[in-house]
């Protein structure tokens, strides 16, 4: 996304490794977490991680509430299935569906595709043994103050406040 270089990402990295193993730290495990296109297009990236940890949006990528969970599944098994990647443990770092909004480009956000996917990929992660996060619990109505254009990025919790 253009935030850091792979270099820049893997250097930080390495500092924080430095600075745990000063502390006698060094078998806490460190890694970088990206969306899975960046983890595609690095082999340098996937072998310089200790865990495989990837945000993964099917939503974002235009894919169809019908087709997501296959779309997930595809991105994540060619990413884990790759030699840097084998021997090393895997966590989706964040995945969901928003509830509502809308930006041309990309899937529909809807209350009944939320949950569709929430299901879907609940009992397609669990099948797989992948750890995963979801993103996320509440709406953020905060992050709609933020940016008033973005219909959507307030809108992926389950739960209002």
């Amino acid at each position: 996304r253009e935030d850091a270089t792979v270099d820049e990402m893997i250097e930080h990295m390495q500092e924080v490794k430095d600075l745990l193993a000063e502390y006698g730290l060094d078998d806490v495990v460190v890694t970088i977490c990206d969306i899975a296109p960046e983890y595609a297009k690095s082999s340098k990236l996937r072998a310089a991680v200790d865990v495989t940890m990837t945000n993964t949006f099917p939503f974002w990528e235009g894919i169809p509430i019908s087709g997501a969970v296959d779309d997930l599944q595809e991105d994540l098994g060619w990413l884990i299935s790759q030699v840097e990647s084998r021997s090393k443990p895997f966590v989706l770092g964040e995945t969901g569906w928003p509830s509502d909004g809308f930006i041309q480009g990309v899937g529909v956000a809807s209350p009944e595709n939320q949950l569709q996917y929430f299901v879907e990929t609940f009992c397609q992660l669990e099948e797989n043994g992948w750890p995963y996060y979801w993103f996320t619990g509440i709406d953020n109505a905060w992050r709609q103050e933020q940016d008033p254009n973005n219909t959507i990025e307030g809108n992926w919790g389950f739960l209002s406040i």
